[in-house]
């Protein structure tokens, strides 16, 4: 839980430094294009767009992470780990058992 929390925490600190136009040498493609295909883009706009995506994938992180972990769902047929659904771990079966 902590990797997720520091990779969609950059996420975002990533996306807030892009927008605030400091970071347009983040951005792939358009750090290494020349001065005269710099001039082709909308250099606001591609920060724009850039900017907002990693912000909006930050939060995905954290959703992603818990449907994954099973959190969304009450029950136990859903929720991922737990349950008495047979796992394998190196070639042995094991039974995983419910809190309860």
């Amino acid at each position: 839980m902590a990797t997720i929390i520091i990779i969609a925490s950059l996420l975002f600190i990533l996306g807030i430094f892009i927008l605030s136009g400091k970071g347009d040498n983040l951005i792939a493609g358009y750090n290494t294009a020349s001065k005269k295909d710099k001039e082709k883009y909308n250099v606001k706009r591609l920060r724009l767009v850039f900017g907002l995506l990693l912000i909006l994938l930050a939060p995905a992180c954290f959703l992603l992470n818990y449907k994954r972990a099973g959190l969304f769902h009450s029950d136990n047929r859903h929720s991922g780990l737990r349950g008495n659904h047979p796992r394998k771990y190196l070639g042995q079966e094991k039974v995983i058992k419910p809190d309860t």
